[in-house]
């Protein structure tokens, strides 16, 4: 079974063939697994984000692993370790084990070994540790609730690290369902903001009077129904975050507006007499092309640039290689609890199922998936009947269409019309030409050619 949180892994092995066979066969399994050929490395990695277990080579260029176990020890007394060594290493083996590693496997060794060891020594880490950390995180070591160990994904959470803890206005792209507002919370929840509110408002849900009154406010009497003052969502939101989700399809005549409240830092609500200052760290959202709404006419392009300063782009999901089967576990986990179910686990054929399906829901839809498959799952293990209906239906591999070739007759009765119209007619030179004689081209054009009325006696001699 598997545990109620993901068992997050860093593999550390120089042996390039041996380290992809690790990685594939933990993340096969739902391990999130990130991977480096170094300890230097490893190090450095271990800054940025948060681990439960270290698999760890012993020998290995530069920095070696026992030396890495010393490092790890002393800096993260919390974090596992596995170490692989062979029987020539066992001295060293034995100093790794006294230094505290959790666990001991010699080479060659199976994979499911590895997974019984990365079990075991993250269990008794559990048992001993009241919390899952026990060091204050560095800056670096923000965004680890963002889930996903792809590369595109580390890509994104090292630029959020980069601007966490400025005030600039950021645009999150990507299709719908790939998490957008969950990056922005997560962007205002590690922030020097967090403690302030985080507010959301969706640009498509509301025509264009009522969505003013939303974001700006308005004072009473002024317009059919303000029976009072109301606060907008950017007073609201004052010293927080302010997300404008769907910004792409803010009406066009609205967006003058906020363009004015972006340049000047500063709201009037509707019917007010005065501008009121703002304190708030403005996030966009779009599924939009804006540059294409932007040629178009259906976006300003200056108040493109003021929502443009620092651009997150969301891979869609079928981009984020190893993510799916992790994201499914994150889910799994999520929704199990929800439910007062303490252990599930997701067979082999489901597992292959989430790995090939193309998610065009994205996220969204991985996590409505679980969320079903939680529902129907009888006896702690996610079936293929468990799935959604789309999802348990073998899909056809597409094919492209064959291009359609003539059959062989064609081309040589073609092939014979063109050499009979290159000599003049003259079916001795034809044949002579064709490399047959003459008797087999009058029957291949008697084959070829429609026929029509039987000829006479004379005329069948003529030629």
């Amino acid at each position: 079974m598997c545990p109620t949180t993901p068992i997050r892994v860093l593999v550390v092995e120089d042996d390039a063939d041996l380290r992809q066979l690790i990685v594939s066969g933990l993340r096969t399994r739902g391990y999130p697994v990130v991977e480096c050929d170094r300890a230097q490395a490893a190090l450095e990695i271990l800054e940025c984000e948060e681990f439960d277990i270290v698999v760890t080579d012993l020998r290995m260029p530069g920095m070696s692993g026992l030396d890495l176990i010393g490092r790890v020890r002393g800096g993260y007394p919390r974090l596992g370790v596995v170490l692989m060594t062979a029987f020539a290493d066992m001295q060293a083996a034995i100093e790794a084990i006294r230094l505290g590693t959790g666990d001991l496997l010699l080479k060659p060794f199976e994979l499911d070994e590895l997974v019984s060891a990365v079990g075991r020594v993250h269990a008794r880490c559990q048992r001993g540790a009241p919390t899952r950390r026990v060091w204050t995180p560095l800056p670096s070591q923000k965004f680890t609730d963002i889930v996903g160990s792809s590369d595109a994904m580390r890509g994104v959470v090292r630029q959020l690290r980069r601007i966490v803890d400025s005030d600039c206005t950021v645009l999150i792209t990507g299709e719908s369902g790939t998490g957008k507002e969950l990056v922005a919370r997560s962007l205002h929840a590690h922030g020097p903001r967090a403690n302030k509110s985080f507010v959301a408002v969706n640009c498509a849900a509301l025509p264009a009077d009522l969505l003013e009154s939303e974001l700006f406010g308005h004072s009473k009497g002024s317009f059919t129904g303000a029976t009072q003052e109301a606060e907008g969502l950017f007073a609201a939101s004052e010293g927080g975050t302010l997300l404008l989700d769907e910004i792409g399809v803010m009406p066009l005549e609205l967006q003058p507006k906020l363009l004015r409240a972006l340049q000047e830092r500063a709201i009037r609500s509707i019917g007010g007499r005065r501008e009121e200052a703002f304190d708030v760290r403005i996030i966009a959202a779009t599924n939009q092309d804006l540059d294409r709404a932007v040629e178009q006419g259906e976006f300003r392009r200056d108040l493109l640039f003021r929502l443009d300063v620092v651009r997150v782009h969301l891979p869609p999901l079928r981009e984020r290689d190893n993510d799916v089967l992790e994201l499914a576990k994150h889910f799994l986990f999520k929704n199990a609890a929800r439910n007062g179910v303490t252990e599930l686990e997701l067979t082999p054929e489901v597992a292959a199922r989430l790995v090939t399906y193309d998610w065009p829901g994205n996220v969204r839809e991985l996590d409505n998936c679980m969320q079903a498959a939680v529902a129907m799952a009888q006896d702690g293990r996610i079936r293929l009947d468990n799935l959604p209906g789309h999802l348990r239906r073998e899909r056809k591999p597409t094919r492209e269409p064959e291009p359609e070739l003539p059959l062989l007759e064609t081309v040589e009765r073609e092939h014979i019309v063109r050499v009979l119209r290159a000599v003049g007619g003259n079916k001795a030179a034809a044949a002579r030409i064709l490399g047959i004689n003459r008797v087999t081209l009058y029957r291949k054009l008697a084959q070829a050619l429609p026929r029509g009325p039987e000829p006479s006696p004379s005329a069948r001699r003529l030629g």
